[in-house]
């Protein structure tokens, strides 16, 4: 229905939460929801998808554009998920040209009945969200350069990433 979707639309600036089940992805799936959902990419916190068979290269492109997402729960979804948690591990799903990590401030992930799940692809998940460290001098003066061993380092995050807090998988 074409005013839900304004309304949604409309919602962009302030969306936080969105939670989609079969019903509703089944009556509004297609570019004019994949317009709105686009909307919010700026805003969107908490994604939880239920029985949606949208395809992974969608949901893929999708997720790259989520940022602040911290919590996504993909439940009952049929389809083998390898190529989408793999994406949210920054590997290059689809043939599609690498940029970032997809979702780098993601928290919380609840995969519950998901076909197929293994481990490999939630262990690089998980790892791939541990903050990369690396020392630099204390003294603003240094460089990384011809560093003095003896001067004290102090370990900074080099990439702005959430470590995974919750996983949930069954």
């Amino acid at each position: 229905d074409a005013p839900l979707v304004r309304a949604l639309e409309r919602m962009a600036p302030s969306l936080q939460t969105f939670d989609m089940n079969a019903s509703t992805y089944d009556a509004y799936r297609g570019s004019t929801m994949k317009a709105a959902i686009s909307t919010w990419a700026l805003t969107l916190q908490e994604l939880r998808l239920d029985y949606c068979l949208a395809d992974q290269q969608v949901l893929v492109s999708f997720l790259r554009q989520l940022h602040d997402l911290r919590t996504l729960e993909i439940s009952h979804y049929g389809e083998p998920i390898r190529e989408l948690i793999d994406a949210l591990a920054g590997e290059q799903v689809f043939s599609m040209k690498q940029s970032e990590q997809a979702c780098p401030r993601l928290q919380h992930v609840n995969f519950s009945q998901c076909a197929r799940l293994t481990g490999g692809p939630l262990v690089r998940l998980v790892k791939s969200h541990f903050p990369v460290i690396r020392n630099i001098p204390v003294d603003p003066g240094a460089t990384n350069q011809g560093m003095d061993v003896d001067k004290p380092t102090q370990p900074i995050p080099t990439a702005e990433l959430y470590p995974i807090q919750t996983l949930i998988v069954n």
